[in-house]
Formats: C-alpha cells, structure tokens, sequence
C-alpha cells in the first residue's frame, strides 16, 4: 500500500512535470512571438518617426515658401500703391478737365438719344 502510493505520488510528479515542461514551451514560444512582435513593431515605429520627421521638414520648407510669397506679394503691392497714388496726384489737375468734357460728350449723347427716339416714333406713326 505504501509502495503503491509512493508509485501514484511519482507518477503525479511526473505529469506535474510533463505539464510544467508544456507550459514552459509554451511560455517560451510565447515569449518568442512577443519578442518578434515587438521588434516588427520597432521597426514600423522607426519608419512612422522617419515620415514624420521628413513631412515636418517638407511642411517648414512650404511654410518658408509661403512667407518668402506673401513677403514678395506684400512689397508688390505696396509698390503697385504708390505707384497709383503717384497717378492720382498726376490726375488731379487734369481731372475738372475731363469732368467738363465728359459733362459736354453726355449733353450731346442726350440730345442723339432724343432725336432718335423722335425718329423711333415717327418711323412707328409711319408704319402703322
């Protein structure tokens, strides 16, 4: 009886140490996956870094561009105002002038428009 238990005690630890020796593999394969895992995503992390980094660096170069334009179009623009404000103190003795002959150009295109029209409703009598 005793022996007979003493044979169940190791047979008992025997399974026992089957089932460690199975869950240590399967740790290890575990922990080999984690470990492959874990380096493929080392390396898409290093690329995400690499992409933005390049993407920053593309983004201060456009918004270096882009001041360098507006710096360029402001000066433009400035220019292209003193430059009109140099034509509008050079028109503004000529001005009254042009008023005048506009004024004279406008009677006379009133007085066409009347004669026509006079002639638009003779021509309308005549016709019906």
């Amino acid at each position: 009886s005793e022996k007979q238990h003493s044979q169940l005690l190791a047979a008992t630890a025997a399974e026992h140490e089957a089932r460690l020796h199975e869950i240590a593999e399967a740790a290890q394969l575990a922990a080999e996956g984690a470990n492959a895992e874990k380096a493929e995503l080392g390396v898409e992390l290093k690329q995400a870094v690499h992409d933005a980094s390049q993407a920053q660096q593309q983004l201060k170069e456009e918004l270096k561009s882009s001041r360098q334009n507006l710096w360029g179009e402001e000066e433009s623009l400035h220019s292209a105002l003193w430059r009109l404000e140099a034509q509008c103190q050079c028109f503004e003795g000529q001005e009254r002038a042009q008023v005048n002959h506009l004024e004279s150009r406008l009677v006379l295109a009133e007085s066409e428009l009347r004669a026509a029209h006079c002639q638009l409703l003779d021509e309308s009598r005549q016709c019906s």
